[in-house]
């Protein structure tokens, strides 16, 4: 499942959830009002409260199954359920960070485990066998978990020290710094010849050339700026190179 669909089944499923639950809730709501603060009369025309499903109208009303793994809505009639089934296995995600955190707490869980074994077999507390077999196992567990530490932190330097994209915004600055030495050159000749020609030409250089760039510069350093509002009711202004959903990523099995 791509992505795209992946987040198009979930945007599909809680549209069904909603719209039955919706539909649910009204009926409730229906039969609170009917029958005022009898509440045994209440629990027993709740008991019998017959729903529709969402898909095909019938009675049986629509199952919505949730858990850690899967999301899942199918049809609640018994006798002939129509073919709402949209199952869902659940995405997990996690920050860079805290992956990047437990690979090398397992990585220093191999090491030392790689040296113990090395010391069990030399003090003759393991078989030679058992020892090297042990052995390989943590090695190839070590080689796994400095591959994925490596790309986890490629990763992460990627989106937080993207030397590509800092490149392009010194490209970007460069041309900015020359166009805003000809936009005053141009007011120089203005102030200097007072003719409106120049005058002209410095506008044109800010409109076409400096603030689109100023513009682009801005949006390529940074990805979010907001104001937040500390203890001192002080407004803080704050600019931040990448989003932090930038470092969610999904966890494969």
């Amino acid at each position: 499942m791509t992505s795209d669909s992946y987040y198009k089944d979930l945007q599909d499923y809680y549209k069904l959830k909603n719209s039955y639950d919706t539909v649910k809730q009204k009926k409730i709501n229906e039969l609170a009002g009917t029958y005022g603060k009898d509440y045994d009369q209440k629990k027993q025309t709740f008991a019998k409260l017959k729903l529709k499903c969402i898909n095909c109208k019938q009675d049986g009303g629509t199952l919505f199954t949730e858990n850690s793994d899967i999301l899942r809505a199918t049809c609640g009639n018994s006798v002939k359920p129509c073919k709402l089934d949209l199952t869902i296995t659940r995405k997990k995600f996690a920050h860079i960070s805290e992956k990047l955190s437990a690979t090398k707490q397992a990585l220093e869980s191999y090491k030392k485990n790689i040296i113990t074994t090395k010391l069990d077999f030399l003090f003759n507390y393991i078989e030679e066998e058992r020892a090297i077999e042990t052995f390989e196992l943590l090695k190839q567990q070590l080689n796994n978990s400095q591959e994925t530490y490596i790309n986890l932190l490629t990763l992460y330097n990627s989106i937080t020290h993207n030397e590509e994209l800092q490149n392009l915004i010194q490209e970007k600055i460069l041309v900015f710094e020359n166009s805003k030495k000809q936009y005053a050159e141009a007011l120089d000749l203005y102030k200097s010849s007072g003719q409106i020609t120049y005058l002209k030409n410095a506008m044109e250089i800010y409109k076409t050339k400096m603030a689109p760039l100023g513009s682009e510069i801005m949006n390529l350093k940074y990805k979010s700026s907001y104001v937040e509002k500390n203890e001192q009711d002080q407004y803080i202004f704050f600019q931040n190179a990448y989003n932090l959903e930038d470092l969610i990523i999904e966890l494969k099995d």
